[in-house]
């Protein structure tokens, strides 16, 4: 039966026009550009329900009707950001009147994820997906790529070993740790498995990787500018002391700066191998540095600046295209220079001064200046020695929490509430 069925689709896939000319706009760089936009539609307007259900029916029609499930990478990496900032669980600032000293009024947490509504909607989208899954690695799935495919495939094992290890004869060890390692393990093993045994690697390579990854970076830019417009007023409204409140419902400040230092690289590889207009990706690059300043994740900033400034100087020296990396080195300055000069004239760049530097000018312990950070790598580096080759595992933390009467989040028990971050 699934014999028949496969041949009445690729008959399908051959013959029909409409379907013919879909799948090749599937294949191309515009479709990627397309769902990003897709995403933060539905992101910013709130239309969860409808946006996971849609991503479902086209991981559904890719893999029934597509040589390769190339087009359904997107989906799996951006799916978790359809979550909009209307309906962030965490607590949230009302707009952005100023009360009492720059203060916001700020609000409970969204209840939508744990609707009724929602959860329909997230059951259907899941049947859906597991359906087209089943049947895709059932009718189409070349399992002899797990033997010769496998560049990825024992760094992939010993991370999942890792993880399934970690935790192990720590005093504080519990199944919650083992919980969190195993399906961590699991996610990363699934996904290899299937993008390994259906997708065709040979036609997602470093430039279909660059494009990814450049896509997402334009998507956390216009995720940043977003926010800042409709929830703070505008850029030059913003200060340090309202970092808080710059959510969404997939995360916050410090996941937006992590993603933007993260995928950086992009825009320097776009601009080594441009042919033309090599400068237009070096200004991408700075833009990006600008808006990650104004996340205010001074981590994710001080690693953009290193791949930032490793990037302009291998662009400088390197032999290929320099003519192109010389005009995108000048093109840039000046833009830099722009943006710096309207910031100050603006008053915006002695917002971000008062919190980048500030802390620094201000402080007379370290310990200050880093915001208790100090504190928390010493309390981790004797977790470390107390069980140097396992660690402590996922939930490390929960004694000091605990201790501390932070064992609750949300009303109810959260492992999440113990990890250690920067």
């Amino acid at each position: 039966m699934l014999k028949k069925l496969k041949e009445k689709l690729e008959s399908t896939a051959n013959s029909n026009t409409f379907v013919k000319n879909l799948n090749k706009f599937l294949e191309s760089k515009w479709y990627l550009i397309a769902f990003a936009t897709f995403v933060f539609i539905v992101q910013a307007l709130g239309l969860e329900v409808f946006g996971f259900i849609t991503i479902a029916l086209l991981f559904a029609y890719v893999s029934f009707f597509m040589p390769s499930t190339n087009a359904n990478i997107p989906v799996i990496c951006f799916a978790t950001f359809l979550t909009s900032t209307m309906h962030s669980p965490a607590e949230k600032a009302s707009g952005y009147e100023i009360i009492e000293a720059g203060k916001f009024v700020v609000n409970e947490g969204s209840q939508f994820f744990s609707s009724p509504v929602f959860l329909v909607g997230l059951i259907i989208s899941i049947v859906i997906v597991a359906v087209a899954l089943l049947y895709r690695m059932i009718v189409y799935a070349d399992y002899k790529k797990l033997r010769t495919k496998k560049t990825l495939l024992w760094g992939l094992v010993t991370l999942a070993v890792a993880y399934l290890l970690s935790g192990i004869g720590y005093e504080h060890y519990t199944f919650d740790d083992f919980i969190m390692s195993f399906v961590q393990a699991v996610c990363l093993v699934a996904v290899y498995f299937y993008v390994v045994t259906t997708a065709d690697l040979k036609k997602f390579g470093f430039d279909e990787l660059a494009h990814f990854c450049g896509v997402g970076l334009f998507y956390i830019m216009v995720l940043v500018a977003y926010i800042y417009a409709t929830r703070f007023g505008g850029f030059l409204r913003f200060t340090g002391a309202w970092k808080a409140y710059m959510l969404c419902g997939w995360g916050m400040s410090n996941d937006f700066g992590i993603f933007l230092a993260m995928l950086l690289p992009a825009f320097f590889y776009k601009m080594y191998y441009a042919q033309k207009r090599a400068y237009v990706w070096y200004i991408f690059a700075c833009l990006d540095m600008v808006v990650m300043f104004f996340t205010y994740a001074r981590g994710a900033i001080l690693v953009g600046c290193a791949v930032f400034a490793i990037g302009s100087i291998y662009a400088m020296i390197r032999k290929q295209n320099r003519k192109q990396s010389v005009i995108s080195e000048a093109t840039a300055f000046v833009t830099f220079v722009g943006v710096v000069v309207i910031l100050h004239f603006t008053g915006a760049l002695e917002f971000i001064m008062e919190y980048h530097i500030g802390k620094v000018s201000n402080g007379t312990e370290f310990e200050n200046i880093s915001s208790g950070r100090v504190d928390i790598w010493k309390r981790y580096f004797e977790y470390f020695i107390s069980n140097p080759i396992f660690g402590g595992g996922f939930t490390v933390d929960k004694i000091f929490y605990v201790e501390n009467g932070r064992e609750v989040a949300n009303g109810a028990f959260s492992a999440y509430s113990y990890f250690a971050h920067n």
